[in-house]
């Protein structure tokens, strides 16, 4: 960050950096209250301070500027010999917790700072009726999508899937004890296809990936998601979903790159059903 900007291209430099402050302060102007976020109040200081950002901060000025919002897969999956995603090791490694990781209903909720902010995100957007978890862990993770739900106002059933399902209740939360080797008979189709909408289909057990995708995508309808996280080590698995299976899925990038490219550990994996 201590290189001046005339050691670059400065033309190129400046276009995007007029381009970028023109997009943040017509944000901030219009949902933020004039208020600018960390990364805003940094891009209006980079003309006076002359300094180079780093590649991830140049990055996410970028991203600005491409309004593509909903993109495809094989797109992203090329660029992952030169970066995965922009957040550092030690960054990831600390996200979900340096003395312990976070909690809800008094139950160990594991999942990271950054993916607990884009499910709020998400459902506050989406309004889902449905989710379908698979993995279940301690159950708190059901349990915080049911309330985050109700409190936005919306009518939601959880139902969430494991081989031990936690010993704890909820009325808007329904556990089912099975394994997702076996998920087309835990959840026919014929039950599947008469739940109410908006549907996301949550993917934490890291078994079965490609089967879970396949029963699940034969009844989704536009506007469904699937979310699968932990996915840095499944993206040859959902390369060949959208390839060979199914290829009516596009990235979202409004939760995949909303703190950086893939600042999430759902890596190119915040997916929406598109019509086609």
């Amino acid at each position: 960050m201590s290189k001046k900007i005339d050691q670059v291209t400065a033309t190129k430099w400046k276009r995007v950096l007029a381009a970028v402050k023109q997009i943040t302060q017509k944000r901030m102007i219009e949902k933020q209250l004039g208020i600018g976020t960390y990364f805003d109040n940094w891009v209006l200081s980079l003309e006076e301070s002359q300094v180079i950002p780093s590649q991830a901060l140049l990055n996410g000025m970028l991203a600005q500027l491409n309004d593509q919002r909903f993109c495809d897969f094989k797109s992203r999956y090329r660029r992952r010999a030169t970066t995965l995603s922009d957040l550092s090791q030690s960054t990831v490694i600390l996200s979900q917790g340096l003395k312990g990781g976070l909690s809800w209903s008094g139950l160990s909720l594991l999942k990271s700072a950054f993916d607990l902010a884009l499910y709020v995100r998400l459902l506050d957007e989406i309004r889902p009726s449905t989710i379908i978890e698979i993995g279940s862990g301690s159950g708190a993770s059901a349990i915080f999508f049911a309330d985050l739900c109700r409190s936005l106002g919306c009518a939601c059933h959880v139902t969430s899937v494991d081989v031990r399902i936690p010993q704890i209740e909820h009325p808007d939360v329904t556990f089912v004890e099975g394994d997702c080797s076996n998920i087309a008979r835990l959840m026919p189709i014929s039950q599947l296809r008469t739940v109410p909408r908006p549907l996301i289909v949550i993917e934490d057990a890291h078994q079965c990936v490609k089967e879970v995708l396949c029963h699940f995508s034969s009844i989704m309808l536009p506007g469904d998601r699937f979310v699968v996280e932990d996915s840095a080590d499944k993206q040859e698995i959902i390369q060949s979903f959208l390839c060979d299976i199914d290829s009516s899925f596009l990235v979202d990038t409004a939760y995949t790159d909303f703190f950086g490219f893939n600042g999430t550990s759902a890596i190119n994996s915040f997916l929406v059903k598109i019509d086609r």
